[in-house]
């Protein structure tokens, strides 16, 4: 048998999940690509000294493997973005640690999802910016999920509808998703989709918390009983607190912009301290 007929190579986009330091001269990443989904890789350093890695960092990488579901082989070609955070308390951490344990729980390693990976990214440049629509990122992260997964249907069918002005509901029986003029007697039974999960640009935290309720139904109902876990990660609860938190805060009227000299100070102080980061609340990469 040809041992390289498996063998595979390519280089992706991708956003950095967690990373491990498990030797002198090696990194245990996980990551999410734009084309390969969630992959498991081990990075060699080679006698060079690590590189900066924060939380949620945007990567271009190159992965060698021979397809037998053992982590690949990477290489670092770019580094750019990550949370600077002081604590694991931070909401960009928390909200992407509360990303990567709902990924490990329903998502194949190495299966694409484009669209998450879509979503996952537009929150990850949301958190980094210090933008206050992460929230509505992060609700479109489990839906782009539980979508992917097939536990939320009827969506392209309704979206007609919808242009049109009608409104949206989900059946929580079978969470398929049907405009009101076909919900007939059901409309009491049925629960109202809140307008950012159907692209809907402007939405208050209030929405967000009706999107991430719907969400929560549809994950408790019928993502985990087709999983090996029983709850939820416990961070989401944290995310959740964070956004009720938020909601009792007035918004800034001046945001005083950080220069790109000023991060990558910041980047460095850091790093002196914490020589590489690690994304979530564990140390580890799994």
């Amino acid at each position: 048998m040809n041992s390289g007929a498996n063998k595979l190579s390519w280089t992706d986009r991708a956003i950095l999940l967690t990373v491990a330091k498990v030797a002198k001269q090696t990194l245990v990443l996980e990551v999410l690509t734009e084309n390969y989904g969630r992959c498991r890789a081990i990075a060699s350093l080679d006698g060079s000294e690590a590189p900066v890695l924060l939380p949620g960092s945007f990567l271009r990488i190159h992965c060698t493997g021979d397809g037998l579901g053992q982590p690949m082989q990477a290489k670092l070609l770019e580094i750019s973005g990550g949370i600077i955070a002081e604590t694991p308390d931070d909401i960009g951490i928390i909200a992407l640690s509360c990303t990567k344990d709902l990924m490990a729980m329903f998502l194949e390693v190495e299966d694409p999802v484009p669209e998450i990976y879509d979503a996952t990214h537009t929150m990850m440049q949301s958190l980094v910016a210090d933008d206050d629509r992460w929230p509505v990122h992060y609700a479109l992260v489990e839906f782009a999920i539980l979508t992917e997964l097939g536990h939320i249907t009827g969506m392209s069918e309704c979206m007609p509808a919808f242009r049109h002005g009608d409104a949206i509901y989900l059946s929580p029986k079978t969470a398929r998703a049907v405009p009101r003029e076909r919900a007939g007697a059901f409309l009491d039974r049925l629960i109202p989709m809140p307008g950012l999960l159907l692209g809907q640009r402007n939405a208050s935290l209030i929405e967000v918390r009706q999107a991430l309720d719907l969400t929560e139904m549809v994950l408790q109902r019928f993502a985990l009983p087709s999983s090996e876990s029983n709850a939820l990660p416990a961070g989401r609860q944290d995310l959740i607190q964070a956004l009720n938190i938020m909601e009792q805060i007035p918004k800034a009227s001046v945001v005083v912009p950080i220069s790109p000299e000023d991060e990558q100070l910041r980047r460095r102080r850091l790093m002196e301290s914490k020589p590489l980061m690690v994304a979530g609340r564990g140390a580890g990469a799994g």
